[in-house]
């Protein structure tokens, strides 16, 4: 074939210029810095927001993390132990790096690390951050070290929309400085485009966010207003004239913004000079009017609204149950499988970028076999009890299902109990297993989980 024919030709789509995407059509939303201060205020400053991500994260927190060899060679789990080991014995905790990059990957739409290395020499007394539970010389994982959006200047792309490097602006120093991809990795919930800026999860959940946020604004003003009154103040007409003196501009200006700033407060009262004019009437008169503190809009089924749609929109819409007047079991644990269900495609893009780039570079770098690259792999979110699992194996034994000689399925089954395998599979591999007929019948009072049927 010819070399020609091997180039890329065509290009992602991708709208950016001088390395700063703009695929966003919404212009609170379409530079880097509004977006990220939007989406920063919904983190950290909205209640149901903070407990969508909050739920993400402690769900995410309780996945085991496991490095799977290659394939049964003594070289493939030999290099699949080293993996284990350098990911925990890094700076920070495996959970601790995994949470921080979920806090920023899910709200901003990416999140770029740094991969530094370190020589395992053991304990490092300066506390540089390179000490080591290893004496073995070789290159491990200092850490994944997060380099926040924030501080983004610009992304280094090539003609094609590629990502070549992440262009970092120092925000204490100024200073410029270009990582390249080759040692950071880029992780997003969402790949279109080859967009290296992603797409948060939180996008779709903008709109009902900025309504609600304006509408609680507009309840809290009406509150307000309703225990003050509508303030009006009657004034001296001289004042107000085109021709009064400097003097009665400046005391007009300070009674307008004292007629502004009414409210109900500890300190509330208000000094006026006590003027009439020539027939008795007063010249300074404040009043306020009141409305009964009735509306003909109910703001908080409104909010309650909003609040629903941004729920919905990240699969949440579960935390809302119990808070209104509808709701089942049965319908908050559908609800709770499809949420699980998102999760466990984010768990999977993370192990796909750890698998596809951090394990291989690692393994480069010490010069071993890259074509034998363990799996860094998360545990499942839902797992079944040994209880449903015996119930169930019980069925499919009792329907004919042959579940042995089945070396994955038996080694998939032995997996979610947590019992041993590799005696076992030593066994079957050397023929000395002894296939079992399945059961007549499941045991009497066996019970099946809907879930696992």
């Amino acid at each position: 074939m010819p070399k020609e024919n091997l180039s890329e030709i065509g290009s992602s789509g991708l709208k950016h210029y001088s390395g700063i995407v703009q695929e966003e059509f919404i212009k609170e939303l379409r530079t880097r810095e509004d977006y990220i201060r939007v989406y920063k205020e919904m983190r950290d400053n909205d209640p149901i927001v903070g407990s969508m991500l909050f739920a993400i994260q402690m769900v995410i927190r309780q996945i085991s993390w496991d490095v799977k060899p290659a394939d049964e060679t003594p070289e493939a789990k030999e290099l699949a132990d080293f993996i284990n080991t350098c990911m925990h014995d890094m700076s920070v905790t495996w959970h601790d790096f995994i949470q921080e990059l979920l806090f920023t990957m899910l709200p901003f739409g990416w999140c770029f690390n740094e991969i530094v290395y370190k020589i395992r020499d053991g304990f490092d007394s300066n506390g540089s951050g390179s000490s080591s539970q290893h004496t073995d010389g070789k290159i491990g994982w200092r850490k994944l070290a997060l380099r926040t959006p924030e501080s983004l200047d610009h992304w280094n792309l090539d003609e094609n929309g590629g990502v070549q490097g992440f262009v970092q602006r120092n925000p204490t120093t100024n200073e410029i400085v270009e990582i390249p991809i080759y040692k950071g990795l880029l992780f997003r919930p969402t790949y279109y485009k080859n967009n290296p800026e992603g797409r948060s999860v939180l996008r779709n959940a903008y709109r009902p966010w900025y309504l609600k946020k304006l509408m609680e604004e507009i309840e809290g003003i009406g509150v307000s207003r309703d225990l003050a009154g509508l303030p009006i103040l009657y004034v001296d007409p001289k004042i107000t004239h085109k021709d009064a003196t400097p003097e009665q501009k400046a005391f007009y200006t300070e009674l307008k913004q004292l007629v502004i700033n009414i409210k109900r407060d500890k300190q509330e009262g208000i000094v006026l000079p006590k003027l009439t004019d020539q027939f008795g009437n007063k010249l300074y008169e404040l009043i306020l009017l009141t409305t009964g503190g009735n509306r003909n809009f109910n703001t908080s089924n409104i909010i309650h609204r909003y609040e629903q749609r941004m729920a919905m929109s990240m699969l949440s819409d579960f935390i809302l149950i119990g808070h209104s007047d509808v709701g089942s079991h049965s319908l908050a644990e559908s609800k709770i499988q499809m949420f699980k269900t998102a999760i466990k495609s984010w768990v999977m893009s993370i192990s796909d970028v750890l698998n596809q780039h951090a394990v291989p570079r690692l393994l480069h770098v010490n010069n071993m076999d890259v074509t034998k690259s363990p799996k860094i792999s998360a545990s499942e979110i839902d797992s079944p009890t040994i209880k449903e699992l015996a119930a169930y194996i019980s069925v499919l034994g009792s329907r004919g299902m042959r579940l042995f000689p089945n070396r994955e399925l038996e080694e998939y089954l032995l997996d979610l109990a947590d019992l041993p395998t590799d005696e076992h599979l030593r066994l079957f591999d050397a023929g000395e297993f002894e296939v079992s007929a399945p059961p007549a019948i499941p045991p009497e009072g066996g019970f099946v989980s809907e879930n696992l049927l």
